[in-house]
């Protein structure tokens, strides 16, 4: 497995055997809080307040994330580093298609950050609220709407299940294959804008 792989699938910064997901995190939590020379770009104190952000890199499953959640939470809150975690954010915030993999990242806070992060948004993917992390206890789900709770859904017949006539198979091809033609004939101009707006992937 790769250490400190790059986003784009550049090189880690070691590479070691597949281990347990709880060392994984102390190797990580280390390396963030290492005081060594050339590190040491985020001085932590016992007691400093800080948001943990626990991202899926896209093809990492819920359960393994919320184990990775589960151990950087109770190391954090333990010696030797005593955090004060504040905010915890857990879920796909950056990622690369269905690359397997996630990161850790740490935001030291006061109470301007803080209420920046609580601040009402519509970005789709920032979460309303981060779960609060003194009991770590998820918030409970929004109340769906009436309409919704009135709703029936049908009951599907998994003994009769849809079935396509050779006419729309032969369409259904016809479209996917015109949409790859198309964006293959694109690929380079897409190459171009991606390399001026993150990093050349395509």
């Amino acid at each position: 497995m790769e250490l400190g792989l790059g986003i784009h699938g550049e090189p880690g910064a070691s590479t070691t055997p597949l281990r347990h997901a709880d060392a994984v995190v102390d190797t990580l939590l280390a390396t963030i809080a290492s005081t060594a020379p050339g590190a040491g770009y985020l001085p932590l104190s016992p007691g400093d307040r800080v948001a943990l952000l626990v991202n899926n890199l896209g093809g990492t499953t819920p359960i393994e994330l919320s184990i990775t959640a589960r151990r950087t939470l109770i190391a954090l809150r333990a010696p030797p580093y005593s955090l004060d975690v504040a905010r915890v954010y857990c879920g796909p915030f950056m990622t690369a298609l269905d690359m397997r993999g996630l990161s850790i990242s740490l935001m030291k806070l006061d109470e301007e950050r803080l209420a920046r992060l609580d601040a009402p948004t519509e970005v789709l993917c920032w979460p309303d609220q981060a779960t609060p992390a003194h009991d770590a206890t998820p918030l409970p789900p929004p109340p769906l709407p009436e309409s919704a709770q009135a709703a029936k859904v049908p009951t599907a017949d998994a003994s009769s299940p849809p079935v396509l006539s050779a006419g729309e198979q032969a369409a259904a091809v016809g479209a996917v294959r015109r949409a790859a033609e198309a964006l293959a004939a694109l690929e380079p101009a897409l190459t171009e804008y991606d390399s001026k707006v993150w990093g050349g992937t395509l």
